[in-house]
């Protein structure tokens, strides 16, 4: 019975790559919008269904932002 590993053991995906799944199935969804009429199509549903698009567009805004801010403040206090 051996003891080593093989030279690429628990290195996984490299960070950032997206899963093969997960990449397969939003290609697969992107064949389907396609083939129901694409954006066109997306449109006339978001007429007839607002409450339930905005739903959907809500969880495509990222959640978290990350950034620097720069702030220049001078306080007088007179008194």
């Amino acid at each position: 019975m051996s003891t080593r590993k093989p030279p690429n053991a628990g290195k996984g995906r490299p960070k950032g790559s997206p899963n093969r799944v997960t990449k397969a199935a939003k290609e697969a969804f992107a064949l389907a919008f396609e083939s129901l009429g694409g954006v066109d199509a997306l449109s006339t549903w978001a007429r007839k269904n607002p409450g339930e698009f905005y739903k959907l567009y809500a969880r495509l805004i990222p959640t978290e932002v990350s950034g620097e801010v720069a702030v220049r403040a001078r306080l007088v206090i007179e008194g």
